[in-house]
């Protein structure tokens, strides 16, 4: 039940409209990401707008005394990702005013609005989920987990809730961060639950395509729902999103390019939906654009795991063996137990000639506690790379057998390049088509881009 709360205070400019006591600003009524130390600073330019905000005094009421930080490193950052939020460049403002060496003034008109607002616990917790969500890292994903959950327990009936907790199991189960088997028939359950309660609801339809595409290898009723989940709602990134990815892994490379483009308009400030982007340029063999939108990521979210991981992959297919060793080491400095991350470091000493080494981390992910998330895809990976192509053959197959979700790059990663030559490819890819749709290549009547 929703309870009246005090009276809110709106603050309006261009298509905008902040909330700052609650956090959230809206562009044309939908809610834009906003990081704290970026929505700190708006809020100190807004009440004082039209007079000049020194940097001096944003470090005095922002940054604690005695914070080891560069300052002017740590500002210059956030304002960037506040001009990006505002779609503001600093050449051409409309909102904040540079006045060099000096500070910033916001010198846009500000309206004010008080209105009574109901206090939604549902909803914030809905945020806080998907903020979580986002991530992408094993604790934020159980985290979510629990704030999703507990919209249910409040709320039985709701279809968000439902459709969060798809959102969570998904990624738990896809990136091996919870046993697949178990994961997925969660995800699908509370997909399909939310579907019940609400059959509008879009992310609910990206989830169920998400399964169908990535666990049971039914593809063209996951493009199905991938589509519907579309069309529901234009600007749901999630949907965009996923779907790209589906594109991509089907060889229609040109499709998922204008998919992952639709959903980063949507969400500009996503680093997993950049991540994406730089991953489908990747598999187009497109390796500068894809280097391009890592570094994206990169600013978007520092020292990001899987940015690391994917831009050792793209040093790795430039030719450059040691670059690709460095980037793969960070990423498993910043996020050591994840089996995907410690196979791109096999894969990357292989190709640097350090194959002690790479056999060395393939015998501990097969028996260590990375072992129940460790794909035979990622095995194949290192295997191939050592040159030991018929034991990677082995493990592909094995593979197929098992369903692994890493098996639906097998058409595209350029890390298998060297089996592609194979005699054995052939009859490896085609059954793997035969335990999906039989049609890889098909392109069916395409869902609507969102133009913004």
């Amino acid at each position: 039940m929703l309870r009246p709360s005090a009276l809110a205070t709106i603050y309006r400019f261009g298509w905008f409209e902040a909330d700052l006591a609650a956090g959230n600003l809206r562009r044309k009524g939908r809610l834009v990401a906003l990081q704290e130390q970026p929505l700190q600073i708006l809020r100190l330019l807004i009440a004082n707008a039209g007079e000049l905000v020194s940097r001096e005094r944003l470090r005095q009421e922002l940054w604690p005394p005695d914070a080891a930080v560069d300052f002017d490193r740590s500002l210059n950052s956030a304002m960037n990702k506040l001009r990006s939020a505002l779609k503001d460049p600093a050449r051409n403002s409309q909102f904040i005013q540079n006045v060099h060496g000096r500070g910033y003034r916001f010198i846009a008109p500000v309206s004010r609005l008080e209105t009574r607002q109901p206090d939604d616990p549902l909803r914030k917790r809905q945020i806080t989920g998907l903020h979580l969500w986002n991530r992408r890292d094993p604790e934020a994903l159980q985290q979510a987990l629990r704030a999703f959950q507990e919209m249910v327990d409040d709320e039985p009936a709701s279809a968000r809730g439902y459709s969060g907790m798809a959102l969570c199991w998904c990624m738990l189960g896809d990136y091996g961060w919870a046993p697949a088997d178990d994961a997925f028939p969660r995800a699908k359950e509370a997909a399909l639950r939310a579907i019940e309660l609400d059959a509008k609801d879009a992310e609910a339809h990206a989830a169920l395509g998400f399964i169908l595409h990535r666990r049971e290898w039914n593809w063209v009723e996951a493009e199905e729902e991938y589509r519907r989940a579309v069309e529901l709602d234009l600007h749901c990134a999630t949907a965009q999103h996923w779907y790209a990815e589906f594109l991509s892994q089907r060889g229609r490379h040109d499709e998922a390019i204008a998919r992952i483009a639709a959903a980063r308009q949507l969400d500009p400030l996503s680093a997993i939906i950049s991540i994406v982007e730089a991953w489908i340029y990747f598999h187009a063999r497109r390796f500068d654009e894809a280097d391009a939108c890592v570094q994206r990521a990169m600013q978007l979210r520092e020292n990001f795991a899987i940015g690391h991981y994917l831009l050792g992959r793209i040093r790795l297919a430039q030719g450059d063996a040691d670059e690709a060793v460095t980037c793969a080491a960070k990423a498993v400095e910043a996020q050591p137990e994840s089996a995907f991350i410690l196979a791109q470091l096999g894969v990357a000493y292989a190709r640097n000639g350090s194959t002690a080494v790479a056999d060395g981390l393939l015998e501990k992910l097969r028996g260590g506690a990375n072992a129940s998330e460790f794909s035979p895809f990622l095995a194949a990976k290192i295997l191939a790379s050592l040159g030991q192509e018929s034991r990677a053959f082995e493990a592909l197959e094995r593979g197929i057998e098992i369903h692994s979700s890493w098996m639906l790059d097998l058409h595209v990663d350029p890390e298998l390049d060297t089996l592609r030559r194979d005699a054995r490819w052939r009859a490896l890819a085609e059954r793997l088509d035969r335990r999906g749709d039989g049609q890889p290549h098909e392109t069916p009547r395409a869902a609507p881009v969102v133009e913004l």
